[in-house]
């Protein structure tokens, strides 16, 4: 048992060097989306970044059209923030958008709805084109870290039949909660978007998979990271966010889901919290509900589609 968990938590030391290089750029980008766009510009250079290091899995070509759709599409949310229809609409182009790109490679396109998410509910008063333009240098900066380090990874594969219904589900879910957390002005409803494109995979079983990690993951960093805000005294819950950053970055580049989202939660506390333990019980309790939440919901969505595409696979052979 010890020695599970030690290999969970482990840190692979071959992805050292990039890691340390790709925490001290997140820093410096963050520092800089909060200087000149406050919650929002960090999010989106993030998510900017995030999905720059797609990189890794598909062609220049085919990322930069990536990242400029991202770009467009997150402007218009920006120019639109708040509107119930126009925002909701978007969120779900978004997602068509993400279902077209599968095609590319699994997962590619997953935080353009989160993208377009945030940038429609989280308000700000600056004009749509500096969040248009923080998505773009994030993309540029995480597609030349990708390529300065050599970074590869080999996309997933699925079926034609796999990603028309992935699509379906993921407009259909992504409008659906986008709607519900505008109408009824939910806390960070964004995180449920979040957890649906993180989790919704077209195979049903990764689904199932990526649900219990996400949730566990999350439930065990909430902890981590609550714990932290009121034993720590805020100097050095500021030293454990950075090396969480630090473990987040290796974790993500060697494809460990569960650690990933263990030290994302974590950090996540530790940063919107502030150091207050009001805020931190706060924000946990907020994460953990939307995440409990999104996740059961896509995993019911996903084992309904299992059923679908058996008797789909049945019907066709007979």
């Amino acid at each position: 048992m010890t020695n599970k968990i030690g290999s969970m938590v482990s840190f692979n030391s071959k992805l050292l060097k990039p890691s340390i290089f790709m925490s001290i750029i997140l820093v410096v980008i963050s520092m800089l989306g909060f200087k000149i766009g406050g919650q929002l510009g960090v999010y989106l250079l993030l998510f900017g970044l995030m999905t720059g290091f797609n990189a890794r899995q598909i062609s220049l070509k085919r990322i930069v059209v990536l990242s400029l759709t991202m770009a467009i599409l997150v402007g218009a949310a920006s120019y639109w923030q708040d509107n119930l229809w126009i925002v909701t609409f978007l969120v779900g182009l978004a997602a068509l958008v993400t279902g077209l790109f599968e095609k590319w490679a699994v997962g590619i396109g997953h935080l353009i709805p989160i993208a377009v998410a945030v940038a429609g509910m989280v308000h700000q008063a600056q004009d749509p084109i500096f969040p248009t333009v923080w998505i773009i240098i994030g993309c540029s900066v995480g597609i030349l870290l990708v390529y300065l380090f050599k970074i590869h990874q080999k996309p997933s594969i699925a079926t034609t039949v796999q990603l028309k219904i992935y699509t379906a589900v993921i407009v259909l879910m992504a409008t659906t909660f986008t709607y519900i957390a505008i109408k009824y002005n939910l806390p960070h409803g964004y995180w449920a978007i979040f957890t649906l494109c993180a989790v919704l995979k077209p195979a049903t079983n990764e689904t199932i998979s990526t649900v219990r990690m996400r949730v566990f993951g999350t439930i065990i960093g909430a902890i981590f990271g609550l714990v932290s805000v009121l034993l720590l005294p805020h100097w050095l819950t500021t030293v454990f966010a950075l090396l969480c950053l630090l473990f987040m970055i290796n974790y993500m580049l060697d494809s460990r889901y569960t650690m990933y989202v263990v030290v994302l939660t974590t950090l996540l506390v530790l940063l919107m919290s502030n150091g207050v333990k009001s805020e931190a019980i706060n924000i946990s309790e907020i994460r953990l509900l939307l995440t409990v939440f999104s996740s059961a919901i896509t995993a019911l969505v996903a084992l309904i589609i299992w059923r679908f595409q058996k008797h789909y696979i049945i019907k066709k052979h007979n």
